[in-house]
């Protein structure tokens, strides 16, 4: 992908290329992971009951992203009335 198509690319498809992010990790991430997975066994396999997690050989510690919350018709017109009816008691 160049620059020129990164730069048109829409906010959503952007959004989604971020979410597969960390569901499917790219190249480096996913190397990351190979070679945490490789210590981890080595250190697992000559610690005896002192094992560790994978977390403990990972180099960077990934963002955790919450889900957007999906917006319906109902949430947004509940939302809109709550802006409505903070807005109407500010001017009074």
């Amino acid at each position: 992908m160049t620059v020129a198509q990164v730069s048109e690319m829409a906010a959503a498809e952007e959004d989604m290329w971020i979410a597969r992010s960390y569901t499917e990790p790219f190249l480096a991430r996913r190397m990351e992971v190979y070679l945490a997975q490789i210590a981890q066994w080595i250190y697992n396999v000559n610690a005896g009951k002192n094992s560790r997690k994978l977390e403990d050989f990972m180099l960077f510690r990934p963002k955790v992203v919450k889900p957007v919350q999906q917006l319906d018709t109902k949430n947004i017109r509940s939302n809109f009335n709550s802006f409505i009816d903070r807005q109407n008691a500010r001017r009074k």
